[in-house]
């Protein structure tokens, strides 16, 4: 019984700390240029756990839209060749529901700058 209680202390800790670090996260702000001619201001925040979130979100609170909700993403070289496309499988449907427009950015760091990654998803309402 209190090697249980002693485990579960420590797990407690160790969750407790690692919610800061993960709200510290750093994140990324692009400027999207999307197919509907809309100009987005997006943030997407890095939660430290892997995988990205599939959400930018405007970086100027109140305004409209809040986010961009993405559910394809793909990576295009500059002679458009395309170098890597993803969809998830909760992308099944979404265009019923939503109006999707294509949003994209030049990759301004890393091995892939130059390169546009283009996304294809719904805006959300503030």
């Amino acid at each position: 019984m209190r090697r249980l209680v002693i485990v579960c202390a420590a797990l407690a800790l160790g969750l407790a700390t690692a919610a800061p670090a993960s709200a510290d996260a750093p994140s990324r702000v692009r400027e999207l240029t999307c197919s509907d001619g809309t100009t987005f201001s997006g943030e997407q925040v890095r939660a430290g756990f892997g995988t990205p979130p599939r959400t930018f979100r405007n970086v100027v609170q109140g305004e409209e839209p809040a986010a961009f909700t993405f559910y394809a993403a793909s990576v295009i070289a500059p002679d458009g060749t395309v170098v890597e496309s993803l969809t998830w499988d909760d992308s099944q449907g979404v265009d019923v529901h939503h109006e999707l427009v294509t949003c994209s950015f030049i990759i301004p760091i890393g091995d892939l700058t130059g390169y546009t990654a283009t996304f294809t998803g719904f805006f959300v309402p503030a």
